[in-house]
């Protein structure tokens, strides 16, 4: 599973030098991966999930209301992004036959976290093998390839992203509503004032 459809191609041309041949697969929607004797490569398109919002967690709180602050879930869950269900439903399917899992997000925190967690989301207890791949030149790849290490050396970067992701929603949900319900008491009908962490 990489982040990247530009690193699947690198992948790809890399394990077809090492003999492997593969079939173009098109799902729906635009979704698509390959498969060969072995291996099937599938890419996510960034992040395939997010973090349900307010309301998905109790309908009232569609309505922006200062007593109903501050908002925060005892448990943070995700849903399949609209746009990307086609390609998430390819990704399970991959998931659910396979024997072992090779994440091949992007070498920083959030491509961790990208492949991470839809292995979580997934509930899958397959195997997870990490690549680490900084350069798609053929014979970097074909060597970062053979030099699988097991995921679980690498998710504290997976953890770091996701720790910023939840400070993100509760400043956005929170403050955003705060200052937003705040200001439409002196000025009616007044746009959504954003605030974010940063």
């Amino acid at each position: 599973i990489t982040e990247k459809p530009e690193l699947l191609r690198a992948i790809k041309d890399a394990y077809e030098h090492l003999g492997e041949k593969f079939q173009y697969k098109q799902g729906e929607d635009k979704s698509y991966y390959y498969t060969g004797d072995r291996i099937c490569l599938v890419s996510c398109f960034g992040h395939m999930l997010s973090l349900k919002d307010a309301e998905d967690y109790d309908p009232n709180l569609k309505y922006w209301k200062i007593k109903d602050l501050p908002i925060q879930p005892s448990e943070f869950e995700y849903k399949v992004s609209e746009d990307k269900k086609a390609q998430f439903a390819v990704i399970t399917k991959l998931v659910d036959g396979c024997k072992e899992i090779i994440h091949a997000g992007d070498t920083d925190e959030e491509g961790q976290l990208i492949v991470d967690e839809i292995i979580r989301f997934l509930k899958t207890n397959k195997p997870v093998k990490r690549v680490l791949i900084n350069d798609n030149n053929l014979e970097k790849v074909v060597n970062d390839l053979q030099n699988l290490t097991d995921n679980s050396l690498h998710e504290k970067m997976g953890w770091r992203a996701y720790a910023r992701s939840i400070l993100d929603w509760l400043v956005g949900i929170n403050i955003s509503r705060l200052m937003t319900v705040a200001y439409r008491h002196k000025i009616p009908n007044s746009k959504v004032l954003s605030v974010g962490r940063v």
